[in-house]
């Protein structure tokens, strides 16, 4: 029994489940490209902590990982947004590009303030054990600007995050909200990341405490009602005396105490971070390379776009054309390695035919299901089976020593592929004679040699004999 429930108990076998990849979910990779500091590499992880719970939270990129290699593991990972940060000496930079074939849109990061330095400046830092485990919602403000280049942007940024639906969505799963404002003076886009509480509205501080789930102490009062009323005019959260733009009605119960569907309640928004300043510089066709379809610092004109397109559309013309002439050539050597395969066999075939190692009309079906057990597949095309003779001998007894004749018996041959046989019958064969005990013809007896005996006598040198006899041990 002891034994049976140890077996029980035992420590249970992990196993991998496998990934559930839903397409209509969009997910992302932030990683790096180049050394980014202390502070950029925190930048690029809170950029992480925004994009949760789509996007791969410990990945690690190496310094010698290039950009093929993100893509393809992308697939696998159902990755459809790529977040690159890097640093010059300008400053970081943000490229967000859509797997696989683009667009890519490059931005500099003029300023950005941490996760952990917002939270230190706040008095009452928001909770953020479980809000991380619903996506962010998306607001996109002021991109309704002269440009298609601001209609691609706004149209990137918003498929990076997954899309709701009004009648099906719940308020519950709302925690978080991810704003990109563009400013048209600064022509920057403000990245704002804030925590969304909903209060009940009209309800004192102390109404509020008895409405938790931890029964407050009364141990002090008469009655219930001195509670309520010691603090009927104060207000917990600073949401409800902002003004009336923040209150609503809520279609749904919240979590909350107070928070009942059709109530009337206050919406606060506390900032988690990080803070980033966004100036567009580029979009590019492809990822991170192609057309550049808009460019801030550089201007061209029609003359000069088209010779670069003349110039690109070249430089891809001839790597198309390197690529099929190296195909070509891995094909054409894989031809002639076979040919020198073929060839090779030919040729020790003939050879072994000169020699006598193998008979031209000799069946080779024996050695051919005798290779079928041995190994446990078929023999390749054009093996020779060489019948070696000079294989290990059998000799009559069993001796000490190596045999110096050939043996008796006819080895069995061994298999020649690449190499000629050149197994000697004289190396490692064992003999009539040589391998066993020499016999006298005339008498028939067995000659051995004398035993030495066994010399119990101490031997010692001139000096300890001389030190002996005057009794020195």
């Amino acid at each position: 029994l002891v034994l049976f429930l140890s077996k029980k108990m035992g420590r249970k076998k992990r196993t991998q489940m496998p990934a559930i990849v839903e397409e209509s979910v969009p997910r992302s990779l932030v990683v790096n490209r180049t050394g980014l500091g202390h502070s950029g590499t925190a930048l690029m992880v809170d950029f992480r902590r925004v994009m949760e719970p789509n996007t791969s939270s410990k990945l690690k990129a190496r310094k010698n990982n290039t950009l093929k290699d993100f893509v393809h593991v992308a697939g696998p990972l159902g990755a459809t947004h790529l977040v690159l940060f890097s640093r010059t000496d300008i400053g970081h930079n943000m490229k967000i590009g859509r797997l696989p074939r683009g667009p890519t849109l490059s931005f500099r990061i003029s300023k950005f303030t941490l996760m952990k330095d917002i939270a230190a400046s706040q008095k009452h830092a928001a909770n953020q054990s479980l809000i991380f485990e619903s996506p962010a919602l998306l607001v996109l403000n002021n991109f309704n600007q002269p440009g298609n280049h601001y209609k691609l942007a706004a149209r990137v940024l918003q498929n990076m995050f997954p899309s709701i639906k009004v009648e099906k969505v719940q308020l519950s799963s709302i925690n978080r909200v991810a704003i990109f404002h563009y400013n048209h003076e600064e022509n920057t886009i403000e990245f704002r990341h804030y925590n969304i509480r909903v209060r009940p509205v009209g309800l004192s501080r102390s109404v509020k405490t008895v409405l938790k789930t931890q029964v407050p102490d009364l141990s002090q009062y008469e009655d219930i009602s001195d509670f309520v009323l010691q603090n009927a005019d104060g207000y917990e959260s600073d949401a409800e005396v902002m003004g009336q733009e923040n209150h609503v009605v809520l279609p749904q119960s919240v979590g909350g105490a107070g928070n009942q569907m059709s109530k009337k309640s206050a919406i606060k928004l506390t900032e988690l971070g990080p803070r980033m300043d966004l100036k567009l510089l580029k979009i590019e066709e492809g990822l991170c390379n192609g057309k550049v379809l808009h460019h801030s610092l550089i201007t061209r004109t029609t003359e000069e776009e088209k010779e670069t397109e003349r110039v690109r559309q070249k430089k891809m013309t001839l790597k198309a054309l390197r690529r099929q002439q190296q195909e070509e050539n891995v094909k054409r050597k894989a031809e002639e390695k076979e040919k020198h395969k073929q060839k090779s066999i030919e040729g020790q075939r003939a050879k072994a035919l000169r020699e006598g190692k193998i008979v031209e009309n000799e069946s080779d079906d024996d050695d051919a299901e005798y290779y079928r057990q041995e190994v446990g597949e078929e023999p390749p095309e054009g093996m020779v089976f060489s019948k070696s003779r000079g294989g290990r001998g059998r000799g009559r007894g069993r001796g000490r020593g190596r045999g110096r004749g050939r043996g008796r018996g006819r080895g069995r041959g061994g298999y020649n592929n690449q190499r000629e046989d050149r197994s000697d019958s004289n190396k490692g064969s064992r003999g009539d004679n040589g391998g066993k005990r020499q016999h006298n013809v005339d008498n028939n007896t067995t000659q051995k040699k004398p035993k030495k005996k066994f010399n119990m006598s101490i031997p010692m040198s001139a000096k300890g004999k001389k030190s002996f006899g005057k009794g020195k041990k």
